[in-house]
């Protein structure tokens, strides 16, 4: 050692607190060695300067520093303002860790730094400029420039002295929730810069640049090691900072030979042309690229960026500030195919555990399932906000917020926690959404948010290059998302310039929700005043719901036809609501919501599902002969195990089981019997659950429950033992087995489905309508298509029925159509236009008359072969449910039961010719298809009332009140009934007599 260097160490021991020589063990100091005097410690640059900083510059300053401190013996920690010069600060750092004491770089943000001089209890201050109330101490030039120490004018506590030596406190980038202060130890950050040493191979030829931020921890990182090795660091000023392309070509002639950055920045500040003629060409003197602070970037676009006689070594490292910054580091081979060999995590740093969770807190120790990682140590611990580091175990494990998968003793990383959301009540992760994005050539960067409160899910692009054809790009992106299940595909893709960063250099995911919310307000602002506009055209606009303004049917056509051409978007349930009274308000809100929910990008086709069974398999005992079931007034098949019920006078209704099924349950179940003669109960709901139970008054009565993305309304058709073909709010008609929850095969029309199917079973077809003005005809077995057909430019609600004798399946629309389609072609047979929308499925008499049902109430009667009218009868009342068939054995005739929203039950005799009617009225609007049992007749109301009558007399034989508005129809078998509610709930009700 020469004269110089035993000159600087004697004074620095002599310099140190209580006079005493202090024991380095553990500490950061003691690995920086006193390297050559000479040596280039700093090189710093500006836009049209530069500055050389050696290492006895260095040395000087720690000695000044040191007794400007000399005093200062009991406050732990010492403040580094924002304003002081980048090339001063390492110098400041030094001297600070020298005296004994902890630093703080204290930001720009008057927040975050109140928060520091508050917690850490922070009285001293280096700075350029003395601080609004406070006083200098003493002022000192430290490499050519002025520096204060201040004192601060505020009350601070003098810390106690405890066991740990904290050597910096440093603020969390909020990744995990809020913003947290950390203090770290010398003896937690220690391991990482011993480690990063030897593994990266640095020494004092290196030139590590110190381009991150000081407010992230791996800024001192590059401090520490830069030092710890005698090598140079490379530090550009704030303003170079902000000129990537001139510091690029800085860093690049100036042959750096270390560079730390997070991808976002990496990719964010330069252009993959520009990376690939700088530190990634052949002639690049880079020897080291660390990537951390965020999920690895794809390796595709490395590869091709790259030069092949590029020196350059890639290592993922990973880490939380809470454990000091990082915890394992995996080097990169670019030659590898593994596509997941970016993601592991691979080796863990010195004196660092890593832990695998599952939700039960429970370790992983291998396998495919996903946990949630922990970072745990003996010694690398430290301080959050007011943790006492002495009332902490020995070993202390960090949670750090990231969801990993434990493979063959490698852990890989899978995502953030917070990236695991629900959509449509499917668990997905907006990782693999990034990653496969990410895939594409002209994909820069990408980004996920799921938009919690409107249910939406937004894609945030940036591009290699600018495209003129927006429409392809997008196109392309959606047909290679078609690898992943169709719940992925975004509601909405935005392609912007820039992606804005933290000061950390990670994504501002503020800044991504903010673009977000500010397109959906505008979308939302647009709709609102183009459906006030509609809606003031024909009515005035009050408190008031429609029909009391005096809307009719047609007006609700109109608008509503209007707004769905208008918008480019239909809107199922608008005709609906405006005749069921709705207020413009609720109309209006109705018309957002379905524009918020709307899947604006995705034209998916079919997808058929088999998971890891054919659908040959699962469907190659089904005979479809339609098991005996009921449904909406109607009863399909028939019985193999009858059983003899028992009678009496009905005294009371009572509730024997309630099912919650999350969300309304409109739709109207299902009971049929299963192939060992039991009966069964299904039916789905607004969450989208599709719930079986065992139709039994008895406490332990079986129970299934299966799941599907979105909105069921439709009623449930069963084809066999269990499997169902169900409708969705998706756009999709599903073939499932509703016991085990298999999906067999889905069809994708292109809007909701409500309709009920019907299935043929002699040509194993079953047919529907969509509200996307189609009637569709599929192979049950496959789902693949036979026909579709469009019978006119509007939606169909109801299903259909089969006409025997033309051979034709029927349907209504909500434009008032009546068509006859032939079922093996699809070809118009016969078609009849009425003046008002049709909710309500046609039905055909024994003699092969059929009839419809318009909303207004009016009831139309035809001849289809001959093509004319037979009768109408108008009922003055809106009618949405559907027409109730009941066959008179001892006068070999049939009645035509309807309900309407005007309270009235109305039973229509004599049918065959001109009707005669008898009228019963309830206490409420009934809406829901009525349910006949023998001379019985159920019938629920709106307003959740569930009355049983006499259909001969019209006596009120009992009655119960559900919790709720009541919209499903209800279904008995054996003094059981089964009805849904908008209470969320099934219910399965039971006639006691006497």
């Amino acid at each position: 050692m020469d004269e110089h260097k035993i000159d600087f160490e004697n004074k620095r021991r002599k310099l140190d607190c209580n006079g005493k020589q202090k024991s380095f063990n553990r500490n950061l100091i003691d690995i920086f060695k006193l390297h050559a005097v000479e040596h280039v410690a700093i090189e710093y640059y500006d836009i049209e300067s530069s500055k050389i900083i050696k290492y006895s510059d260095i040395n000087n300053a720690i000695i000044e520093a040191l007794e400007i401190l000399k005093d200062l013996t009991d406050y732990q920690f010492i403040g580094i303002n924002y304003d002081i010069p980048n090339y001063c600060i390492p110098s400041l750092i030094l001297g600070i860790l020298s005296k004994g004491h902890g630093f703080v770089y204290l930001p720009l943000e008057v927040s975050i730094s109140r928060k520091f001089i508050q917690l850490l209890n922070v009285n001293y201050v280096f700075a350029k400029a003395c601080l609004h109330e406070a006083d200098i101490i003493c002022e000192y030039v430290i490499h050519e420039q002025k520096v204060f120490l201040i004192k601060l004018k505020h009350d601070c506590t003098k810390l106690v002295k405890n066991d740990i030596n904290f050597a910096y406190a440093i603020a969390t980038s909020g990744s995990t929730g809020e913003s947290k202060i950390v203090k770290v130890s010398h003896g937690s950050i220690l391991p990482n810069i011993i480690d990063l040493k030897k593994i990266l191979e640095i020494n004092e030829c290196d030139k590590i640049a110190q381009i991150t931020n000081l407010e992230f921890d791996p800024s001192l990182i590059e401090i520490f090691l830069s030092f710890a090795c005698g090598s140079t660091l490379f530090l550009p000023s704030d303003n170079l900072r902000n000129d990537p392309q001139r510091l690029l070509q800085i860093m690049y002639k100036n042959k750096v030979t270390f560079l730390q950055i997070t991808p976002s920045l990496l990719f964010h500040r330069w252009s993959f042309r520009s990376l690939s003629k700088t530190i990634f060409s052949e002639n690049s003197s880079l020897k080291v690229l660390l990537l951390g602070g965020e999920i690895f970037p794809n390796i595709n676009k490395i590869r091709k960026i790259k030069h092949l006689k590029n020196i350059t070594r890639i290592f993922n490292i990973y880490g939380i500030t809470e454990i000091s910054c990082w915890a394992s580091i995996n080097e990169i081979n670019l030659l590898l195919s593994d596509k997941d060999h970016s993601s592991d995590l691979g080796t863990t740093l010195s004196e660092t555990i890593f832990e695998v969770r599952d939700e039960n807190n429970e370790i992983i120790k291998d396998g495919s399932k996903e946990g949630s990682l922990y970072i745990g140590s003996h010694t690398r611990i430290c301080s959050v906000d007011n943790e006492a580091v002495t009332s902490l175990n020995s070993l202390v494990f960090r949670d750090t917020g990231d969801l990993v998968q434990v493979v063959k003793g490698k852990i890989f990383y899978r995502g953030r926690k917070g990236m695991i959301i629900k959509r449509f009540g499917n668990k997905l992760n907006l990782q693999k959404l990034e990653d496969i994005v990410s895939q594409l050539d002209h994909i820069k960067q990408c980004h996920s948010i799921w938009d919690k409160c409107n249910h939406k899910l937004h894609l945030i692009i940036t591009t290699v290059k600018d495209f003129d054809d927006i429409s392809e790009m997008r196109k392309n992106i959606l047909d290679h998302l078609k690898q992943l299940p169709s719940i992925y595909q975004p509601d909405k893709i935005h392609f912007i310039n820039n992606i804005k960063l933290t000061r950390n250099g990670k994504v501002c995911g503020k800044f991504l929700e903010q673009l977000c919310e500010e397109e959906e307000s505008a979308i939302n602002k647009d709709a609102e005043k183009c459906f006030r506009n509609l809606w003031e055209e024909f009515l005035i606009r009050s408190s008031k719901g429609f029909l009391e303004l005096g809307g009719t049917s047609l007006n609700a056509l109109q608008i509503s036809s209007t707004v769905s051409e208008m918008l480019n978007l239909t809107f199922p349930e608008l005709i609906g609501m405006m005749l069921r009274n709705s207020t413009f308000e609720e109309c209006s809100n109705y018309v957002i919501n379905q524009i918020k929910k709307k899947d604006y990008y995705c034209k998916e086709e079919s997808i058929r599902f088999d998971n890891g069974n054919s659908y040959n398999s699962l469907l190659k005992e089904a005979k479809f002969s339609h098991p005996w079931q009921k449904c909406r007034g109607k009863s399909i098949g028939s019985r193999k195990n009858k059983k003899n019920e028992t009678y009496g006078k009905i005294s009371n209704i009572a509730i024997c089981h309630s099912y919650d099924l999350k969300k309304c349950v409109d739709a109207s179940p299902t009971l049929f019997e299963s192939s060992e003669g039991k009966q069964y109960v299904t039916v789905g709901s607004h969450s989208g659950i599709i719930f079986t139970c065992e139709l039994s008054d008895e406490k332990d009565a079986e129970t299934y429950q299966m799941k599907l993305p979105d909105r069921i309304e439709a009623s449930i058709l069963i084809i066999d033992d269990f499997i169902g073909i169900i409708g969705c709010y998706d756009n999709k008609i599903y073939c499932v087995n509703i016991k085990s929850g298999q999906i067999i095969w889905s069809y994708k029309t292109e809007n909701i489905i409500k309709c009920t199917a019907i299935l043929c079973a002699k040509t194993k077809l079953i047919f529907f309508g969509s509200y996307d003005y189609h009637v569709y005809c599929l192979n049950v077995n496959c789902g693949s298509k036979v026909w579709k057909v469009k019978p006119s430019n509007s939606s169909i609600t109801c299903n259909g029925c089969f006409h025997s004798s033309t051979n034709t399946v029927l349907f209504g629309t909500l434009n008032g159509t009546c068509v006859a389609l032939k079922k093996t072609t699809g070809e118009i047979f016969w078609k009849h236009k009425l003046q008002d929308p049709i909710f309500s499925a046609p039905v055909v008499f024994k003699n092969g008359l059929a009839c419809f049902c318009s909303v207004n109430g009016t009831i139309s009667c035809f001849n289809i072969e001959a093509n004319y009218k037979i009768w109408s009868y108008r009922t003055n009342g809106n009618i949405f449910a559907h027409l109730v068939l009941k066959y008179d054995f001892t006068r070999d005739s049939e009645k035509l039961i309807a309900t309407s929203m005007n309270k009235n039950v109305y039973i229509l005799e004599n049918v065959e010719q001109k009707p005669k009617t008898k009228i019963f009225q309830l206490d409420g609007p009934i809406f829901a298809t009525p349910w006949i049992d023998d001379d019985l007749i159920i019938v629920n109301s709106t307003n959740g009332s569930c009355t049983v009558m006499n259909l001969l007399t019209g006596e009120r034989l009992s009655n119960i009140k559900l919790p709720a508005d009541t919209f499903s129809s209800p279904i008995m078998h054996n003094q059981l009934i089964g009805v849904g509610c908008r209470d969320n709930c099934l219910y399965i009700l039971k006639l006691q007599r006497e």
